[in-house]
């Protein structure tokens, strides 16, 4: 069975429409979760007022989406956890394609599928360069667009949040370390069918928080990474520098991550081939940046 978690705060205007999107799927082997932290519009009352064997109704003190997330995943009966946000919405076969990844690929503890990205009204597909079967590098993947775990396009293993819970503290890419953990460790498989749609008109991970401790930005460390993990820190790295330019160069030292740009440079030269379209990409920009960076 899947437990299907949704951490609910202030999402009244949304939150009916992705529970019925959990309600309506094909595929009737699920438990969904839904942990109220700590609401102070209507939300709770509403998903009160939905009625649904299929549904487990837990209010909490507001301690964060991680916090919601850790409480959801103590109470799941099922042995897979899917995390859903409450203004997301699954695909009506969404189930139906994770029940089928796990009959094919049973030793798998990971799996994750494509999805749509809603903005402005517009509704796209977020990448075709998703292929069936596992991972070769999860990083590496994750670098170049290949693979992207949101909330809703993955399933995993209980035992895998439990051994990796979710940092309480952070507010902001509050699932980062804790997905970062498992694909250091496991083998993922991934699809190319979307099962859900991630709704980045109402999505918070775009703006700063006014502490950045409370920003998995604020937490990095490249200490025993690998090369394509500390490309993907470098790039979240780069992303602190534009939403916290006060306070970044007070916690890292600049140095250690602008010399990753020139050992991916020199990695991907070496292994470079006519075929390596991605690795070229990569390599360009990178190229690109550090002339910017030796010449500015």
């Amino acid at each position: 069975m899947i437990s299907i978690i949704i951490p609910l705060f202030n999402k009244e205007a949304y939150i009916t429409d992705t529970i019925n999107s959990v309600l309506c799927q094909s595929c009737n082997d699920f438990e969904l979760i839904i942990v109220n932290d700590g609401s102070t519009d209507n939300s709770f009352e509403i998903v009160k007022g939905i009625q649904s064997d299929k549904i487990n109704l837990y209010t909490k003190e507001n301690g964060g989406p991680a916090s919601a997330r850790n409480y959801g995943v103590r109470e799941a009966n099922g042995d897979w956890i899917m995390i859903l946000d409450a203004d997301d919405s699954l695909e009506p076969d969404a189930l139906k394609v994770f029940h089928h990844l796990i009959n094919k690929e049973p030793v798998c503890n990971f799996f994750c599928c494509n999805h749509y990205i809603q903005y402005n009204g517009n509704k796209q597909l977020y990448s075709d360069k998703y292929t069936e079967g596992f991972i070769r590098n999860n990083f590496f993947s994750w670098c170049i667009g290949e693979f992207m775990p949101v909330a809703g396009s993955c399933i995993i293993k209980k035992e895998l949040l439990q051994k990796y819970p979710f940092r309480e503290e952070l507010r902001r890419y509050e699932d980062a370390e804790s997905l970062f953990n498992i694909m250091r460790d496991e083998r993922i498989y991934r699809s190319p069918i979307p099962t859900m749609t991630y709704n980045r008109d109402h999505s918070c991970a775009s703006h700063a928080r006014k502490n950045i401790e409370e920003d998995f930005i604020g937490h990095l460390s490249l200490k025993g990474k690998g090369l394509w993990e500390r490309y993907a820190i470098w790039q979240l790295y780069q992303q602190g520098r534009r939403l916290y330019p006060n306070t970044i160069d007070q916690l890292y030292n600049k140095k250690d991550f602008e010399g990753i740009g020139f050992r991916l440079c020199y990695y991907i030269e070496d292994r470079l081939t006519k075929h390596d379209i991605a690795l070229r990409t990569i390599l360009r920009i990178e190229i690109k940046r550090l002339l910017n960076y030796i010449f500015k």
